[in-house]
Formats: C-alpha cells, structure tokens, sequence
C-alpha cells in the first residue's frame, strides 16, 4: 500500500490504518517495525482493541453482498477486517452511522490493482 501511496502522492489523501486483534497472535499492538510498513504523512495508524471500528463499519460493508473477505468472521457478524475502503472528500460519520465508500476491496494484499484503477479516477 505504501507504494500505492507513494504513486499519488499529489493526490490529497487522508488515511487511517485501523490495527485491530483478529488473530490468535494479535495479543499486543503492532510494533513500530509492523507499522513502519506504511509510512506516509497522510496516514494515521491506530490500534483499536476493542474492534470498535469494526462494529461501525460492519452494518455498512455488509449492506453489499460483494464479498469483503470472505471469512465467516464478517459472514457470522464477528469482525470486519482486512479490507481498504475509500470515502469521498466530505464524508462523514453521523453518530453510529458510516458513510458508505466510494471503493472497497479486499483482502489488502490482493487489491493494489483495484485501488490503483481507482485512485487513477481521482486524479
């Protein structure tokens, strides 16, 4: 993604990389060496332990039927993760509600492709 990134760098962006606890070795936040993996100045990284980002995000992706990650954990309404969304400039959360994103795609590491089609849209 940091490539990713790095190819729109004119592009005004703001980012945020929600580290969340899934699995079974996400006892700990992520360590700096994890999170240095992106290092760009429009992007925030947070740990989110008690996947709160996830509940809001979870009615609003599902609303969809293209799969997201196609793990049960997002079928069975557990945890949404693994996944990039873009929001338009100007959207915003209203109370619990999330704004629904102009691109989605996942898992992360399969949709460089997808987000660069569409960052290319944007420029």
């Amino acid at each position: 993604m940091e490539q990713v990134l790095g190819e729109n760098e004119k592009l005004k962006l703001h980012g945020m990389i929600v580290w969340e606890p899934v699995l079974d070795s996400d006892w700990a936040p992520p360590i700096t060496g994890t999170m240095a993996r992106i290092f760009d100045k429009r992007v925030a990284q947070f740990y989110d332990k008690g996947l709160l980002v996830s509940a809001l995000a979870q009615p609003e992706l599902m609303k969809d039927k293209a799969p997201l990650v196609g793990t049960e954990s997002l079928v069975n309404g557990k945890v949404v993760w693994d996944y990039i969304a873009v929001y338009a400039r100007g959207a915003a959360w209203h109370g619990k509600d999330m704004p629904a994103p102009s691109f989605k795609a996942a898992p992360v590491v399969e949709a460089e492709k997808k987000l660069r089609e569409f960052l290319v849209g944007l420029r």
